[in-house]
């Protein structure tokens, strides 16, 4: 068989490695030798060839690849020494997922970095996008919703910065490729569950089904990091759309380097301040933004006769644009108007944050219409939930307005009474619940209606963890609370009886001492975070003599269990999580939604991580 002649060498792009050709873009590479256990590799730049798949899969090197000028996905690095791993903050994640989700990203597959156990969180999308612009977009999200991208705590790629610190054009900054030497893929609780490509690239093929990139909230929020208002004119307008359709097809044939770099040499001096922000481009910046531009355009590599003197030529052309007639949009030099800053008060009629919560909730109230005129609509809390899912309707979102789609919270069934006043033996716990009347806003997943019952589902003692102080008959949570409460009647009466034969203290009046010592009691074992918090609040303004007497019982187990709620207020204290998150923490640990849930050992377990935790702070 006769191969068909080639008249000029040409990069083939390979395609036979599913995983690999994720990461086509192959020019301006990484690689680093393999370092010794502890060091840290030393990174290399080469960009006289692309990088092939054969060179990845021999294994002697490390590599690194750059996002191109389109991308379909984004990369999240970071670093364990950060304040946003989860080993600092466990929440830290949670916050991060759903800052996104306003753009439509829902899914995402996790992995270690290296031996360094850093973290890279990959966000495949369901098509190619400008790389700048998903970059912008991103980066807005996160910084809004209080994440700050640094080098060494949290990096994106594509990066959103268009200029290095000298004022330089620069590329995109390159990231690991992954799987590679001490790159492991996550599950939802950090651990490693396989380096397999394949597994890789199924994750990836899902999450790109999920991550419906919502065009037009990408538009706003690129519209919104424009500080200025530039009154552009139709034909101004019409001059910058004729420039992009000229320049973005890049190079078809030889002989279009001329044209090319003068239409973007032309684009850039005019607009490039609208386009990117910044101020208008001269000089050596705007010869280096013209290069970086050329260099990034389709058909470039194999079509551009000049890649060796682009520069030379690009100069060329910067000096005769900053010669002709034409000068930056909006500035005096010409008839337009002079750029306006725009006000505040007209800028944003509400906070960022209000217009994001009035997006999120019209989401689910538009998922819910649909499932319901779909007749898909379920009657079950769970049942609703993972169908709300599968809308690109995060978790977290879910949890924040479960009053739009709730049956409890709907109307459907009975609701689980509020924090309310209530008054338990005399004695009044403002905010405080009846004992027999829990308020967890996360109610079972899915269960039937509780017939009257709190938490009927309770395993009996043959299923109980050891340490479980579940009693020998089986009781409910509300025979529980029932019971602890006649004990503390008991206690209460015996320690008055004892009382009265000894004189009463001048410094702390008795009915005073007793009633907030009972008070907080009942706040213990509530269970609900907001009240363990106040308790902890006031345990830590007390004397230990005082924290002693809140837990001395003469029944052992209820000493146990007011000793370890005690802690544990106090440390949730200044962790200052809210009650949702509390709850998450505890399904996420022990699958359980309610802090009495846990058993004696679970507590102990949970105190551990919380000192740990408050450590760190």
């Amino acid at each position: 068989m006769i191969m068909p002649a080639v008249s000029q060498f040409q990069y083939v792009q390979e395609n036979s490695n599913d995983f690999l050709a994720l990461f086509p873009h192959r020019y301006d590479f990484l690689y680093a030798p393999h370092p010794d256990p502890g060091d840290r590799p030393k990174w290399y730049t080469e960009s006289r060839y692309p990088l092939s798949d054969r060179a990845i899969e021999e294994g002697k090197y490390l590599f690194g690849v750059r996002p191109n000028q389109e991308t379909q996905y984004f990369l999240l690095d970071i670093d364990w020494q950060s304040p946003y791993h989860p080993t600092q903050v466990p929440l830290s994640i949670t916050r991060l997922l759903e800052a996104l989700e306003p753009l439509g990203i829902v899914e995402h597959i996790v992995c270690t970095s290296s031996d360094s156990q850093g973290l890279h969180l990959y966000f495949p999308l369901n098509m190619s996008f400008n790389s700048w612009k998903v970059s912008k977009a991103v980066s807005v999200l996160l910084e809004n919703a209080g994440f700050k991208l640094k080098p060494g705590h949290l990096e994106l790629f594509p990066d959103p910065k268009v200029y290095s610190a000298d004022g330089k054009p620069s590329l995109f900054n390159a990231h690991r490729l992954p799987l590679q030497m001490g790159s492991y893929i996550l599950n939802d609780e950090f651990w490693p569950i396989s380096n397999s490509q394949s597994c890789f690239v199924r994750s990836w093929q899902h999450c790109q089904q999920k991550n419906d990139l919502d065009v037009r909230h990408l538009k706003k929020l690129l519209k919104s990091t424009k500080q200025y208002s530039y009154q552009l004119s139709n034909k101004s307008h019409k001059f910058l759309s004729d420039l992009d359709t000229e320049i973005e097809i890049g190079w078809t044939d030889y002989g279009q380097t001329n044209r090319l770099l003068g239409r973007i040499a032309m684009r850039t001096y005019i607009f490039h301040h609208i386009t990117s922000g910044g101020d208008p481009l001269s000089g050596e910046a705007l010869v280096q933004q013209i290069v970086s531009i050329a260099q990034a355009l389709p058909g470039y590599r194999d079509w551009c006769r000049h890649q060796h003197e682009i520069e030379d030529r690009a100069s060329e052309w910067a000096k005769s644009v900053e010669s002709s007639h034409y000068f930056p949009y909006g500035t005096s030099q010409g008839k337009y108007k002079t750029v306006k800053t725009i006000p505040d008060a007209i800028l944003s009629e509400m906070s960022w944050n209000d217009r994001q919560a009035q997006e999120t909730r019209e989401k689910i109230l538009q998922a819910v219409q649909t499932l319901k005129d779909q007749c898909a609509f379920p009657e079950k809390a769970t049942a609703r939930f993972k169908a709300l899912l599968n809308h690109s309707i995060g978790g977290a979102s879910l949890y924040r307005y479960r009053e739009l789609w709730h049956p409890i919270d709907l109307g459907l069934e009975p609701k689980v009474s509020e924090l309310q006043n209530t008054v338990i033996e005399g004695v009044c716990t403002e905010g405080a619940t009846a004992l027999n009347s829990p308020t967890s806003l996360l109610l079972e997943n899915g269960s039937n209606p509780l017939s009257g019952q709190v938490f009927s589902d309770l395993r009996t003692p043959s299923q109980a963890d050891p340490g479980s102080n579940i009693t020998e008959s089986s009781e409910s949570v509300a025979a529980i609370r029932d019971r602890i409460k006649k004990q503390l009647a008991q206690i209460q009466k015996a320690r008055a009886q004892a009382a009265a034969e000894l004189a009463p203290r001048p410094e702390m009046p008795k009915p005073v001492h007793e009633q907030a010592l009972q008070r907080m009691r009942e706040f213990l074992l509530s269970g609900e975070p907001i009240l363990l918090i106040e308790v902890g609040q006031w345990l830590l303004k007390q004397p230990q003599g005082l924290r002693d007497e809140l837990t001395a019982n003469p029944h052992g187990d209820l000493e146990t269990l007011l000793t370890d709620l005690s802690a544990i207020a106090m440390y949730l204290v200044p962790i200052r999580w809210s009650s949702l998150e509390v709850r998450s923490q505890l399904e996420t640990h022990y699958g359980k939604s309610t802090i009495l849930e846990l058993t004696a050992l679970e507590r102990q377990d949970w105190q551990a991580v919380l000192r740990e935790m408050v450590q760190f702070q």
